[in-house]
């Protein structure tokens, strides 16, 4: 039997999800389909400011992923560190900066998805990196290739 540790609220009741609930929920399902081992970091007062996922991949690295949606496709990085809350702004690239594996993962009405890794520094020009498939653009983080 797989671990999932995305299938019921801290009080074991079913919640109300939101799209990017769903969309976190579908990502660990396929990361666990890959043979990951993947955490929920839940959000305290503690934990504020850290990614949505810590995974361990089957060539046992560790890769952390902050999850967000998007109503239309992104056009720069930038607009994706703009989803960011609060410290998730300050800590996110300050941690990639200095070696975290930490990638921003955005799905997309659309049906894109988009990931970049969270240490990038010129976030006007650049654009982030664009896949038609989920399942690609879980593979390219899992190799850290975004």
């Amino acid at each position: 039997m797989n671990y999932n540790p995305l299938s019921i609220s801290r009080r074991g009741k079913a919640q109300h999800k939101g799209p990017e609930k769903r969309y976190q929920e579908k990502v660990a399902r396929l990361l666990l389909e890959m043979k990951c081992r993947v955490e929920k970091l839940h959000g305290s007062a503690y934990q504020a400011g850290l990614p949505d996922l810590l995974v361990l991949t089957p060539s046992g690295k560790l890769q952390l992923i902050e999850i967000k949606w998007a109503e239309r496709d992104p056009h720069r990085i930038g607009e994706l560190f703009l989803m960011l809350h609060g410290r998730q702004r300050s800590l996110i690239p300050l941690w990639a900066r200095a070696g975290a594996p930490i990638f921003i993962l955005c799905g997309c009405r659309s049906g894109n998805h988009y990931a970049v890794h969270a240490g990038v520094k010129d976030l006007e020009r650049m654009l982030p990196h664009e896949y038609k498939t989920l399942d690609t653009t879980l593979e390219e983080i899992i190799h850290g290739r975004c």
